[in-house]
C-alpha cells in the first residue's frame, strides 16, 4: 500500500437515465465529459481509476477500469469497488458529470484530510457533493457493512466514520464548479 500517494477514481458508472446514454462519453465544449475529470486529477494524483460498467467503450483513455463488484446500488458501489483496488491510503472522488470542478478544489480538500476518512464538500443549505470528495481506504469495511444491510446512500457512511464537511465557500474555484450534467440540455 502506498501511503504517500494519491489514487483518483472516476465515477463514470451511471446508468445516466435522464441523459439517455453514457455521461462520460457525452461532448460538452468539444470534448467527452470524463476527460475534464482525468486532467483535474492527472497533476494531483499517481494513479486514476475510471469505475464504469462499460469498460469497452472507456479503455482509449489508456486508465486502470474498474466495474462494480456489486451492481445496481449507485455511486457506494463504484467507490467500494476503487477502494478495493486502490494501493493507495488517500483516494479522490470525482464523479464524470461536474466539469466545472477544479484541480485547486480538490487539493484543498486534500489538504484537509489529514486524520479523517471521508471529506466532503458541504454547501450552505446543508447539501453535501459527496462525488467531488476524499475517500480513506480506511472506510471499506465500513462501506462493507452498509452493503451488507443494503443501505446505498453515502452521506449515511458519515456518522460512521472520521469525517469532516468543508464549506463550498471556502473552496477555491468557480462559483459553478459543482454543476453537473444530467440531461441533453445540459451539455447545450
Amino acid at each position: 500500500m502506498d501511503h504517500e500517494g494519491v489514487t483518483g477514481f472516476i465515477l463514470a458508472g451511471g446508468a445516466s437515465s435522464r441523459m439517455g446514454r453514457d455521461k462520460g462519453l457525452c461532448h460538452f465544449n468539444g470534448k467527452e465529459l470524463v476527460s475534464y475529470s482525468i486532467e483535474i486529477l492527472k497533476p494531483i494524483c499517481d494513479y486514476i481509476i475510471i469505475s464504469t460498467n462499460n469498460p469497452e467503450d472507456y479503455q482509449k483513455f489508456g486508465l486502470q477500469i474498474v466495474g462494480d463488484e456489486i451492481k445496481n446500488i449507485g455511486p457506494i458501489g463504484g467507490i467500494y469497488s476503487c477502494l478495493k483496488q486502490s494501493v493507495t491510503v488517500k483516494n479522490l472522488v470525482v464523479s464524470c458529470d461536474i466539469p466545472f470542478l477544479t484541480k485547486e478544489a480538490l487539493e484543498y480538500i486534500l489538504s484537509k484530510s489529514d486524520d479523517f476518512e471521508i471529506v466532503i464538500p458541504q454547501h450552505s443549505d446543508s447539501y453535501y457533493e459527496p462525488l467531488a470528495g476524499y475517500y480513506s481506504t480506511s472506510i471499506i469495511p465500513t462501506i462493507e457493512n452498509s452493503i451488507h444491510q443494503r443501505d446505498y446512500k453515502l452521506i449515511n457512511l458519515f456518522s460512521e466514520v472520521k469525517f469532516r464537511a468543508i464549506s463550498t465557500g471556502d473552496l477555491p474555484g468557480l462559483g459553478i464548479q459543482f454543476r453537473n450534467m444530467n440531461t441533453p440540455e445540459d451539455l447545450l
